[in-house]
Order: structure tokens, then sequence, then C-alpha cells
């Protein structure tokens, strides 16, 4: 029998010391271990926001237009594009704002999401209602049983299956079982 060692997994140190920012943020939270997405929220609205906001005025043209979609599609897709899925994947497990200010999640989702891929509601009702609820199995319309994981083929078959009946599969899933 193999001898498990001690854990080393880092644990949460609660903290005391938030800034005046963090502390306004608080009052709107749940959980103050979720403060990293508060900051990731932030730089979207700083960073991203104002450069999407300046490529769809006017004054931004031809070539111009380019010089500002380049950068702009490598740092979304780099850096914050796999960090908001995280967060996003997480705000639908465990609500990040409380009850009483849930619509900041609604913003999240209706404006922040689709600037990542994401179409309303639609992560929440596959990932959640459907995909944990059949845990992977059979009646899961995105199940990858029957995918060999590590092999190229499968994935793009998968992928494209994903892409174009996603969406469907997905609808008729909850359709068939009357969830909304």
């Amino acid at each position: 029998m193999k001898v498990l060692t001690t854990i080393t997994d880092p644990q949460y140190q609660p903290r005391t010391d938030f800034s005046a920012y963090e502390r306004f943020w608080l009052k709107y939270m749940n959980d103050e271990r979720d403060l990293p997405f508060i900051h990731l929220l932030t730089r979207i609205h700083l960073i991203l926001l104002p450069w999407i906001v300046l490529m769809f005025l006017p004054i931004v043209q031809g070539w111009y237009w380019w010089l500002l979609y380049i950068p702009y599609a490598y740092v979304a897709q780099s850096y914050f594009k796999g960090r908001f899925g995280l967060m996003f994947h997480c705000m639908c497990h465990r609500p990040l704002f409380k009850k009483d200010y849930s619509w900041l999640h609604t913003y999240v989702t209706w404006v922040i999401a689709p600037i990542f891929g994401n179409t309303p509601e639609t992560y929440f009702a596959h990932h959640i209602i459907m995909h944990h609820v059949e845990n992977n199995m059979e009646e899961d319309a995105s199940s990858t049983l029957h995918y060999q994981r590590d092999n190229p083929v499968h994935f793009l078959k998968y992928f494209f299956r994903f892409i174009t009946m996603g969406f469907v599969d997905t609808f008729m899933y909850l359709f068939h079982r009357t969830r909304k």
C-alpha cells in the first residue's frame, strides 16, 4: 500500500488588511476569498472595455482598426479568456454576489461573458443544469464518454459536434426534462 505524505496544498489565510477598494466590494460579495475575481473584473473593465469601445468608434478605420484589433485579440484571448472562464465557472457554482446584488451576476453574464464567447445564460444551463446533473454519462448531451480524449480526431469530432449542435442538444435536454 502506498504511504500518503502530508497534504501540502495551500490553505486560505483570512486577511485583515483590505484596501478601501476591496472593503467597498466586500459589502456586495458572499465570500472574501473571491476578491481575485473582483480584481479580474476590474482589469477587464479598465483594459478591455475601453479598447472595445475604441474599436467600434467610426474614427478608427482601415488598417488603424487592425492596429488596435491585433493586440486586443492577443491580450483578450491569451491573458483574460482563461482567467475569465475559470472565474465564470466558479460564479456559476457559487454565487459571487449577495442575493440583493444578483443583478451584478446578470451584468457579468450578459455584458462581460459575451466578450469571451459565452452566450448569455447558456453556460449555466449547459454546465450546471445538464452536465453536472448527468455527470458526463449517457444522458448528458455533451458527454465525452464515446470519445478517446487523447485522440486529435476524436477531439475534432467532439468540438465540431459541440460547436454546431451544442445549443440544440442543451435546449432539447432541458425541454424534454421540463427544466428552466
